[in-house]
Parts: C-alpha cells; structure tokens; sequence
C-alpha cells in the first residue's frame, strides 16, 4: 500500500461524511429524532442524533465510489449495520435493554460467519502455555463482541467522547493492519490482499468518524454539540471496531497481531465496563443499571471540566494502544502483557470502588437534599430513579448514552 492508496479511503470517508453532516442534521430534526433534554441529559436544546447516520451514509457513499468497496468489505461491516438499525430506532422509541443485546449477539455472529474469523487461541498465560480453545471461540467472540458494543455505548457521556476513543482504536488497528500487510506481501498474496481490504475499510469509517467529530467535539469554537452519535452510531462503531481487532488477530496466521494486543487497543471502554459490572455486582444490581459512576464522571469528579475530561480520556485511550503495539513489535512476551493488562483493571477497579464510597460518603453528608441523593441511586430502564423523577431539579453529570 502507498501513502497516497492508503490516505484516499480516509480522505472520501472524511469528505462524504462532512458533506451529508448538515443534510443529515436537518434530516432528523425535521423528523423529530433528536435527543431532548430531561433529568437525566443536561444539554441544551434539540440535539440531532444525526452521527451514526452521517457515518452510515459515508460508508455507502464512499465504499460506492471506492470500486466497490461498501460490497467487497461487507463482512466487516453487516454486524455493525444490523446493531446501527436497531439502536436507530432505540433513539426514537425506546426497545428493551435484552432485545438489543440479542440483536448484537446475532450481529456478532454474522461477522464470525460472513468473516469466517474468530478468536480461536487467546494467547499465552504463562511462558510456555499458549490457550488454545478452538471452536469455543466463536461463543467466545461472538459475547465478547457484544461486551465492547455495549461498553463503547456507555462511554458515550460527553461531546466527544465515545467518537474520539472510536477514531484512535481505529489508527491503532490500521497501525497494526499496515504492519501486517507489510509482512503478508512477502509470504500471502491472499493474506495481503485481506490486510489491504481490511485497511481501507477501516480507513473510511475512521475519516467519516473524524469528519462527525467537526460537529461533536467541544473546540475553542464549538463550546456545545451540534450533533450527537446516538444509540446507533455509538453501538454500530463499538462493535465495527471490535470487528476490526478480532479481524486483526486471527485472519493473519502467525503473522497477524496476538489477541492481547486488542485489550490495549480497547483498554479504556474495557476498563470502564468491568469497573462497572464489578461495583454494580456488588451493590446487589443488575450489571446493566445505568447510574452515574463511569469513568468519564469520575474524572470529572476531580473538578475537570467537559474538554480536559475528554482529553484526558483520549489521551489515555492513545497511550494505552501505543503501549499496546510497541510492547507487540519489541516482542515483549504475550504472557507479560497480559497480566500487565489484568493488574490495570484489578488496580482501577479497587481505586474506583474506593473513591465512589467516599464521594458517595461526603455527598450524602454535604447534601442530603432529595435531588442529590438520587444522583446516587441506581437508574431504572428510563433512566430516573423514584426520588429523582419526584426531585424538583437533577443533580449530577449525565447518565449512561447522554451526552453533556
């Protein structure tokens, strides 16, 4: 792949998706799918959830125009269409936390089928055992899929957020993609000409991706969102990107990156779920209640505002994948980078527990008034709690698939 090849799938993912941003704005607020504001998301104004449409009309537009290539590099991108659809509709009338999920499992499946890859040895735990699990890969994979679905759609809290995460897990896969290709054109004609494919779809999403983050992200000119990913936009990238990485790790052989390698790619919606589900668990709650304690929430705890949280979320997105496909190609053993990745989530996990009980401790003491107590309180499905829907004024940041 030349400089030139690999920069024009990006280069007309970014240019379709800048272009349809205003149609497609207009588009969903004349048809009301907007996201409004309530107890549980502190913007202001009708927001248009006109980002992962954007993006969707990009990727027909651009892979159109690119020979093809929206047909040739279907398998990557079926899944995500399917998960896109039903979060679409999710934005506008509301479907239940377990037929979405059932529908990502099926769109997960569909990519193990369509793609034909899977997760089938999952590295090395120690230094001299590799776990292999074969055809046990494909439950594997398929509710791993999932669980990063869902984790991108959690961190979609704050203007930028989840997209900007999206778009550096995305260069981290295209990093490894290109190293790939670079080594399959000396032994698989095959081999390369999937690495290739694989690059240029990825590179067109991450330039439509970058292109709806002109419109989302907060700048020195843009102190608000014009637009919001939505349901669909935030659940279809989280599992195009998880696509992308299981794609990455076992369609190469032994050339294609080791499965760890994905884990930093994705460390930050990954920390963030398994801190989620763990506190949760233990408060005596279904791991899926939305509530108020992501990490995005917890940074902002520390007095940060909108942008310097989102930044400093991005930056640790960045340094997490940069350690990620540095160790991979210094060939730091498999085994060390896996634990190394284990102690980091142990680590956060126990840190976060630890300061949420004492945010949780010094709010209940300093303010024992109704609308900050249910800030506290685990959410139901609509996302308020029995005091906070009788609470005059909302407290605290945004809920889970809010933005602020």
């Amino acid at each position: 792949m030349t400089l030139a090849y690999s920069l024009l799938p990006a280069l007309v993912g970014f240019g379709v998706a800048l272009l349809a941003s205003r149609t497609m704005m207009r588009a969903c607020v004349r048809i009301g799918w907007v996201d409004k504001p309530n107890v549980r998301k502190q913007h202001q104004g009708h927001v248009p959830l006109a980002g992962g449409l954007t993006i969707a009309v990009a990727i027909l537009a651009a892979g159109a125009l690119l020979d093809g290539l929206v047909f040739r590099a279907a398998h990557l991108w079926i899944g995500p269409a399917m998960v896109f659809l039903i979060g679409f509709v999710d934005d506008r009338y509301p479907i239940r936390a377990r037929y979405r999920f059932l529908v990502q499992l099926a769109a997960a499946l569909v990519f193990v089928i369509a793609a034909g890859a899977f997760v089938a040895t999952v590295g090395a735990f120690s230094p001299h055992q590799v776990v292999t699990i074969g055809l046990l890969g494909v439950p594997f994979t398929i509710i791993g899929l999932a669980g990063l679905t869902n984790a991108w759609n959690m961190l979609d809290g704050l203007d930028g957020l989840a997209g900007g995460l999206v778009l550096i897990a995305l260069c981290w896969t295209l990093v490894v993609l290109a190293i790939t290709h670079g080594h399959a054109s000396a032994i698989s004609v095959d081999m390369a000409d999937r690495a290739s494919l694989a690059f240029e779809a990825g590179a067109v999403v991450a330039g439509a991706v970058l292109a709806f983050l002109a419109f989302n992200l907060r700048t020195p000119w843009r102190s608000r969102a014009s637009m919001f990913l939505g349901d669909g936009g935030s659940m279809s990238l989280g599992l195009f990107v998880g696509t992308m990485l299981v794609y990455a790790a076992s369609a190469f052989e032994q050339i294609g990156m080791p499965p760890v390698v994905a884990l930093w790619i994705a460390a930050v919606p990954l920390l963030d779920i398994t801190s989620c589900i763990v506190r949760r668990v233990l408060a005596g709650v279904t791991p899926m209640t939305p509530d108020r304690k992501h990490m995005h929430h917890l940074v902002m705890s520390f007095g940060l505002s909108v942008s310097k949280t989102v930044t400093v979320m991005h930056a640790a997105g960045f340094a997490a994948g940069l350690l990620g496909v540095v160790a991979w190609r210094a060939a730091v053993p498999e085994y060390l980078m896996f634990w190394s990745f284990v102690v980091l989530v142990v680590a956060y996990s126990a840190w976060s527990l630890k300061v949420w009980k004492r945010l949780d401790a010094e709010a209940t003491h300093d303010s024992p008034d109704l609308s900050t107590r249910a800030a506290l309180l685990p959410q139901g499905r609509s996302g308020t709690s029995r005091v906070q829907r009788s609470a005059s004024a909302p407290g605290g940041p945004p809920l889970d698939g809010t933005e602020h």
